[in-house]
This record gives C-alpha cells, structure tokens and sequence, in this order.
C-alpha cells in the first residue's frame, strides 16, 4: 500500500542518515566563539521567575570544558525557555501496580454498567463469522499482496471457527490482563500489560480490528491505516506530529467530525480519572482519519473525522519535558535492547504517564496510557540555582556525561533551553523535580540527537533511566 511504502521509505532514509552519520565524527560548520557569560547572554528575561534566577532571554557561549574526542561545545539559544510561574516545585508520585483493584477501576470507569468478558486470545463463532464474511467480501481485490492475506485470513478464521466458543467467560475477579465490554453498541478489547514493573501500560481498542471499517462508515475498502496506529506508540511526542507524511495541509483542515476540537478534548478528560491519578494537562491534538483504497480500485482515499488527543503530567501548571529519544545517539545504542527503554511499540520515550484518547464522529476509538502513576505528595516549593549557577554547573558536569555517554559528535550545541520538570528516580518511586534541559534538536527531523538534564535545585545531572 502505498502509504505504507511512504512510511517505510521514510524510516528507511532516517535510519540510512543516520548509520552513515555515525560512521565518522560529526561536526557543525556553523561554529563561533564568544569569550564570555556576559557578553554572550542578551537581556534577563522579564518573567518573574527568570527575573529572579538572572535567564537570559537569549545565549550563545561556548563552554569552557575540555572533552575528550569533543572540540567545542556551545549553549546557544534564541529563546530560552522559562515558565510563567512565580515559583517551582517538587512532588513525589509512584506507579500504580496493575493488580485487580486497579483492573476493575479502569474496565468499570471506560465500560460503565457493560456486561465484561475475559478475552483469551480466542474469537467467539459470531466473530469469526464477521471476519469471514468481511474478508470474503474484499478477498478480490486488485493488490495481489492484500487479496493474499485476505485469502489466508479466510482459513484462518474458518479453522478457529471450528473450535471457537459461542459466548466468552464472565469476568468475576478482574485477575485476566484482557477484556471485552461494549459502549454504544461497538465492542473493545482493554489490554492491561506489564513491563518488568517498569513501563506498564493501559490500551483500549476496537475490537475485532477490522470493525474499523463499520465504526467510520467504509463500506468499500481495503488496506485501511488509521492515523492513531498504536495509541502506545508514544515516541512522536516531542515533535508534536503523527503520521503527518501522509496528511495535506487541507486534509488537516477539513476535519468532518461532529464534535469541535475542545468538545473533544473535554470528553477525553472524562477518562482520565478512572486510569491515572496523576495531574495531567492537555499537551496537543492531531487530526484522526482513515485512509484506504476505495471498492476495487487503487484509488486511495482519506476520511478525516475526529481527534487524537494527548495529555502529559503537570506540577502546578507546568507540563513535564517529554521527548522522543531515538535519536540521541547514546540513548539508542545503551538501550536498544533493554525492554524499560525501548522495544517494537514504545520507542524510546522519557520517564511519565503518557495518555492518549481517539474520539470521532461515532465516539470513542481507543485509548492509550504508558506508564500510569499516582501523586504521593503534596507541593513542595524548590529552591533554584541561579542561571549563572546552573551554567557553572553544566561545565563542571559535562566532561563526566560524555565520558560515560558516548557521542560521535566532535561539535555539540545545545540550541534548545528550557526550564522544566521530570521525574527522577528515586528508591520508593519517582520525584518531579525541576530541570534544566539542554537539547541539541536537530532540525530536518525535528527531534533531539543531544541532550543533558540537570536538577535546578543542586545543578546535578538527571539521568534518564
């Protein structure tokens, strides 16, 4: 299909940039050199808060450290990052354990007064009639590939047939990771999925798959992609896009759905409560459609109807720093293979509940949390370093990062500034402490390939793990 190919050819020619980036040390020909703090800086910004702690509104000033295999390092930003708050804070927070309390919490607050089945991987008879019927129906299509897997499809389900259940099992004690219930007469599988202890995850989706089609109205089509994909697929957060290779500026723009973007945004809210207990703003919204080939044809064909709405933790106002990380080159070779960090779904994404809702027209499509956590504490004001403090700070730290964090890079510059906060790991849980953030965001692909967190209450570095 052909967005499909767009979508691998794509990633093909990031990673292929990006293998061939490391195979030789990267230098930056836009170099300077400024030979001091105060002549590099511009005015202090007039926020109260950086007025207080001395931020500049601007930098460019190269660092005073001596690295090996680094030549220059250089903070250099036209817009520093502070928050509009009079103040910072600390609060402690832990996740929230997956156990049958919790299950029944969150299939009773999505699935209300629903009758609730355990799924065992296994489709009941009336399921796979439906998928039978369906793939029947397209089985002929033009794409020899797809009219292939629609005829495998076929099998498949006629042998699971043979063996299916006519109804599901009754959930009595919430002790299965996977359900069906049903809201608005469309059925759903909730997933519960644990990670080691570390990233789990909640997932709501419809279910079977392929009732996309009826949910958005399809009644010729093949080879649909949904926009939202994985409601778990959390790595596009930084840069504030999904799927956007494949969306004009007027498909963006033209979104059928019957509900208004903060109509939306409001009925996302209802379900926030009944997965996390964390304090969660609002962070963006991205168009919601389906794309597919039309009857027989290879004609390809877009429905844009409705949101993908994503939320991310708040201390006091303040969204947590939430990146993808996949491109900082130390973070993908130290934990391409660790399942805390990174597999086939997630990415490498930073610490944080992540949630996410799908909503059309015809309601809810999915949802999707990683990581759901609950507050602990109370706010607690922060005591913060001075700017000057904090870039002393960063020289003294700077050496020892990259010493223990590998980079191909000869030059680093850190061209994205911003106060923030990210929960640090602690013996018990987690604690959201205020950060400085120093990023090198690279700007073809609209992501971080450097990055060095530092607590702005001691100028330590923050380590993201």
């Amino acid at each position: 299909m052909k967005i499909k190919i767009n979508k691998i050819l794509m990633a093909m020619s990031l990673i292929v940039a990006i293998l061939l980036s490391g195979c030789h040390k990267k230098n930056n020909d836009d170099s300077f050199v400024i030979d001091s703090l105060e002549e590099a800086r511009g005015n202090i910004q007039n926020g109260a808060l950086a007025n207080e702690l001395g931020v500049p509104k601007s930098i460019n000033h190269q660092l005073d450290v001596s690295i090996s295999g680094i030549e220059q390092v250089y903070i250099s930003d036209e817009a520093i990052y502070v928050p509009d708050v009079p103040a910072m804070y600390t609060m402690e927070c832990s996740r929230i354990e997956l156990d049958a309390e919790y299950r029944k919490r969150v299939a009773e607050g999505i699935f209300g007064d629903s009758a609730i089945s355990v799924y065992d991987g296994q489709p009941t008879k009336a399921e796979c009639e439906y998928c039978i019927e369906y793939y029947q129906k397209i089985k002929d299509c033009p794409d020899v590939a797809y009219s292939t897997i629609y005829s495998n499809m076929i099998e498949e389900y006629t042998d699971l047939k043979r063996k299916a259940p006519d109804i599901r099992e009754k959930n009595t004690d919430f002790s299965s990771n996977q359900y069906i219930g049903i809201i608005n007469n469309q059925q759903y599988l909730l997933t519960f999925k644990e990670n080691a202890g570390y990233c789990s995850s909640v997932y709501l989706s419809l279910y079977p798959d392929i009732s996309v089609y009826n949910f958005f109205g399809i009644t010729e089509g093949f080879g649909a992609v949904e926009s939202w994909g994985s409601l778990l697929d959390n790595e596009t957060i930084y840069s504030d896009i999904m799927n956007q290779e494949n969306l004009s500026d007027e498909t963006a723009e033209n979104n059928t759905c019957i509900y208004t973007e903060d109509e939306a945004v409001e009925n996302a809210y209802s379900y926030l409560n009944c997965i996390t207990d964390m304090p969660m703003l609002f962070a963006f919204t991205n168009p919601l459609f389906v794309a597919y080939f039309q009857g027989t044809t290879d004609n390809e064909y877009h429905i844009n109807d409705g949101y993908d709405i994503t939320f991310i933790p708040e201390v006091s106002g303040v969204k947590q720093y939430a990146a993808g990380l996949y491109y900082v080159d130390y973070m993908n070779s130290e934990y391409k293979n660790q399942s805390n960090m990174y597999d086939d779904t997630h990415g490498i994404v930073t610490n944080g509940t992540i949630f996410r809702v799908a909503l059309a027209s015809n309601g809810l499509v999915g949802i999707g949390c990683d990581m759901p956590m609950e507050k602990r504490s109370e706010l607690e004001k922060a005591n913060l370093l001075s700017w000057d403090e904090i870039v002393i700070a960063l020289e003294a730290s700077i050496d020892g990062y990259y010493t223990k964090h590998k980079t191909d890079y000869l030059q680093i510059r850190f061209n994205s500034i911003e106060l923030s906060y990210y929960p640090k790991e602690t013996d018990t849980g987690f604690i959201y402490v205020p950060v400085w953030v120093f990023a090198e965001i690279d700007e073809k692909i609209n992501e971080p390939v450097q990055l060095i967190m530092l607590d702005a209450q001691t100028g330590d570095v923050v380590e993201i793990k």
